[in-house]
């Protein structure tokens, strides 16, 4: 009982990070995320910052690369679906989000 008390609320805290992450990065839903986007997301480290300051873009690039490459091994993705996620750039800049309360 006390394992699911503390497992809920932190499923439930990753799953809106995913949320505001795609929000916040692509300005769109998860569900309409890109296969590269999705990737990009799932291979983002805890400090996204350090990515934004311009220094380990490649590296970030590299992660979510290797992370396609694995979906086309297991037969997730296929091989045209790879190349165009392989071309699409990261994200440039976060996105401001919509302020609905005032």
């Amino acid at each position: 009982m006390r394992f699911c008390l503390y497992t809920v609320p932190m499923f439930l805290l990753a799953v809106m990070s995913w949320v505001w992450r795609a929000w916040h990065y692509f300005g769109r839903a998860p569900e309409r995320l890109s296969w590269a986007e999705t990737c990009t997301l799932a291979v983002l480290p805890n400090s996204p910052v350090l990515i934004h300051s311009g220094r380990n873009r490649a590296r970030l690039k590299a992660m979510r690369d290797t992370l396609l490459k694995r979906l086309l091994k297991a037969e997730i993705l296929g091989m045209q679906g790879l190349q165009f996620a392989l071309r699409e750039p990261l994200p440039q800049k976060l996105l401001a989000l919509l302020k609905l309360a005032p």
